[in-house]
């Protein structure tokens, strides 16, 4: 059987409707926001390969929706792609529901020649990606016109190849998506045990070593009665970290942990194994290296554990919301200080190593599911460049009549 030739023909040639209201407001047409659940997608909403329900964005009354969406509804499927800030996210509508087209977006409906999940996969893509940004203007925002964006070439194969390779890469999306599930369902279980384990702990260990719950809890702190509270800084002292300015750094083994986490590695290091945390800028975020490492200078770091268990002393600050305690507006700064005169409950080392042990087998369970996410994630990347430039043709069946 001859195998048919792909086309490269203009994305305008693959559409039937473009509905584009950016600019649009309810003040324009005499309305406002409100008095309804209709959601206006806005670019903010869209990222690449879904839409982001989760981000703000405002709702509508039948009577809006009505007075605005004039150009025909949209329907699950149908393909919704930022034309700017950022440019070329491409999302499936995932349902029949009534939404509006707000700020920076479009829906594009395909015509009879193109198989839309085709078309979507298509467009995010790096040849179709590289396509945008070669044509797109504005130096910080980008962005593209539709006049140029219609022109840009799509790689076209027969319709049952395309749907073909929609099935196959719509497959990997499926399977990317029920690891994002479980993990979402290991980071709520994570969430759940650190409320718990940090107020009722895991008990005290019998004769024959089993953990029995705590029975007697301080009236006070409603923490187990054998744990010790005291001053932050009698478990745990912070120390500011240490400048590195980037023309002195050496390459080398030892990471350079900021208040992001590690920006680079450094011949030396100026701390062992153990926890850091942002001092200036990003607030919060609790890192735990398990190797000699250097500070930077917008960073705390645990200088003292005052014979208390490190990993434990990682998941406490995890628990702690150690953020609040910033002050500033434009650049917040976490003030040691403040940190070390908080009162805190402790328990003794035994039972940190206990509630360490229980969360590490958590966190365990997250890295490999991310490890699994990266490498599906891979997998469709090297399947997008083989199917959808034609080096791979996907085998069809021709039913004998």
């Amino acid at each position: 059987m001859k195998i048919e030739k792909w086309k490269f023909i203009a994305l305008c040639e693959c559409i039937e409707q473009i509905i584009d209201f950016r600019g649009k407001t309810p003040k324009k047409i005499g309305m406002d926001w409100g008095g309804g659940n209709i959601k206006a997608l806005s670019a903010n909403n869209v990222k690449q390969g879904y839409i982001d329900f989760t981000r703000e964005c405002y709702v509508a009354s039948e009577a809006l929706y009505d007075a605005w969406m004039t150009k025909g509804d949209c329907k699950k499927d149908d393909i919704i792609f930022t034309m700017e800030a950022p440019l070329g996210n491409v999302a499936l509508l995932p349902d029949n529901n009534k939404y509006i087209l707000s700020q920076r977006v479009i829906l594009i409906k395909t015509n009879e020649l193109v198989e839309n999940k085709f078309l979507y996969h298509f467009m995010t893509s790096e040849q179709f990606q590289n396509q945008l940004l070669v044509n797109a203007t504005g130096s910080t925002a980008k962005g593209i016109k539709q006049t140029r964006l219609i022109k840009l070439k799509v790689a076209l194969p027969p319709k049952p190849e395309q749907q073909k390779i929609a099935e196959i890469l719509s497959t990997v999306d499926k399977k990317i998506d029920l690891i994002d599930q479980k993990i979402t369902e290991t980071q709520q279980l994570k969430t759940g045990l650190m409320q718990k384990l940090f107020s009722e702990g895991v008990g005290v260990q019998d004769k024959e070593g089993n953990w029995v719950p705590h029975s007697d809890f301080n009236k006070n702190t409603h923490k187990p009665s054998l744990w010790t509270m005291n001053h932050f800084i009698k478990f745990f002292e912070l120390q500011r970290g240490y400048d590195l300015p980037v023309q002195t750094r050496v390459h080398g083994s030892f990471p350079i942990i900021g208040s992001n986490g590690i920006v680079g590695y450094h011949n030396e290091s100026r701390a062992n194994c153990g926890v850091v945390t942002g001092r200036s800028g990003t607030l919060g975020k609790i890192y735990y290296c398990d190797i000699p490492h250097w500070p930077l200078n917008t960073s705390l770091y645990v200088k003292n554990y005052t014979d208390n268990d490190k990993l434990f002393c990682y998941y406490f600050l995890q628990n702690f919301n150690i953020a609040r305690f910033g002050t500033g507006t434009g650049v917040p700064t976490l003030n040691r200080n403040i940190v070390h005169k908080q009162m805190i409950s402790i328990p003794p080392l035994s039972e940190q190593q206990k509630i360490a042990e229980i969360l590490s087998t958590v966190d365990q369970k997250l890295d490999l599911l991310s490890q699994q996410k990266a490498e599906t994630q891979q997998l469709k990347k090297g399947l997008m460049q083989k199917l959808l430039t034609g080096e791979w043709r996907v085998p069809l069946v021709k039913m004998e009549s």
